[in-house]
C-alpha cells in the first residue's frame, strides 16, 4: 500500500493525449474530459487550432467507429474495424477508456518503461493486455501468480520469453504477471 501512495490513480487524471499520424494525415487531441482539456489550453492556441480545423478534445464516446484508426495511428499496425472486432474471437469490446489505457501502455512500453496494471480482480486488465498484444501481433506470456508461485516460475517465464526472441519466433514478447499483487 505505502509503495503506491504517490501513484496517480487512473480516475484522478484526464489522460490528455496528442496523436500525430502521417499515414492518416491527422492530429488528434484525446482525453477523458474534452472540456477540461480545452480549459487548460491557451485561448490563442485553441483558436488557432480551430481555425485550422483541428478538433481539440474529441468526445471518445462519439469515436467508436474511429477507435481502430486511433490505435493504428499510434501502433502503426493497420487493421480494419472488422479485423479489430474479430480479435480474441470477437470477445473484446473496446471503449474510449480502454483505448486510452492501451495508448498509455503502448507509449510506456515503446520507451522501455515497465508497466504495472493495477485494479480490482475482474476489471479487465488481462483482457486489455491480451487485446493490445493481439492487435500488434506481439507474443504474450501470462504467469498467473499465486501463493504457490516460486522464484523459479518467474525466472522460467522470462527465460521462455528470451528463448522465443532468440529462436526468431517473435521479435517482441510481453510478459504479464497476472494477480501479482495478491501474494
Amino acid at each position: 500500500e505505502e509503495l503506491w501512495e504517490n501513484t496517480i490513480k487512473w480516475n484522478d487524471s484526464n489522460h490528455e493525449c496528442l496523436l500525430f499520424s502521417n499515414e492518416l494525415h491527422s492530429v488528434r487531441f484525446l482525453s477523458l474530459d474534452p472540456k477540461m482539456m480545452q480549459e487548460q489550453m491557451h485561448p490563442g492556441l485553441l483558436n488557432h487550432l480551430r481555425l485550422n480545423k483541428i478538433n481539440v478534445g474529441e468526445d471518445l464516446n462519439g469515436l467508436n467507429a474511429e477507435f481502430h484508426k486511433i490505435l493504428w495511428s499510434l501502433t502503426e499496425v493497420k487493421r480494419s474495424v472488422e479485423s479489430g472486432k474479430a480479435l480474441l474471437g470477437g470477445k473484446y469490446c473496446m471503449t474510449g477508456d480502454s483505448l486510452l489505457k492501451m495508448l498509455a501502455i503502448f507509449v510506456r512500453l515503446r520507451c522501455g518503461v515497465p508497466v504495472v496494471l493495477m485494479g480490482e480482480c475482474g476489471c479487465g486488465k488481462t483482457m486489455l493486455i491480451k487485446y493490445l498484444c493481439a492487435w500488434m501481433g506481439v507474443k504474450l506470456l501470462i504467469l498467473d501468480v499465486h501463493g504457490g508461485t516460486s522464484e523459479e516460475d518467474i525466472i522460467a517465464i522470462f527465460a521462455e520469453a528470451s528463448s522465443i526472441i532468440s529462436s526468431g519466433e517473435s521479435k517482441q514478447v510481453y510478459i504479464f504477471l497476472d494477480e501479482v499483487n495478491t501474494c
